[in-house]
């Protein structure tokens, strides 16, 4: 037995769009459930950040911090000034008087 399709095409092409039309707006909606979700966490991130920075003493401890003193507790030096050597090897009659020559 052979089968005829009596449907003209037009109504076949409407239902695929309105298909595709349903697959978009599903997936929109579960992408926007998604940064929904994702801003809600950092939302809670930052409230629990808030709140440790709020805890009592929290200030006490960066006011009695050195300002000399990095975000992890280590103590930096001043550069350069450990090291008060000359900057040339050499004895002071071994500099170059090229400057001189150039100034005259």
């Amino acid at each position: 037995m052979s089968q005829v399709n009596l449907l003209p095409s037009e109504l076949r092409a409407r239902e695929a769009t309105r298909r595709l039309t349903s697959v978009v707006v599903i997936v929109g909606v579960i992408v926007l459930g998604l940064v929904g979700l994702f801003y809600f966490f950092q939302v809670m991130n930052l409230s629990r950040a808030r709140d440790d920075l709020a805890a009592p003493g929290a200030k006490l401890v960066v006011l009695l911090r050195p300002a000399s003193e990095d975000a992890h507790g280590q103590l930096r030096r001043p550069q350069g000034v450990g090291d008060l050597r000359a900057d040339e090897a050499g004895s002071p009659g071994d500099q170059d008087h090229s400057a001189e020559k150039f100034f005259q």
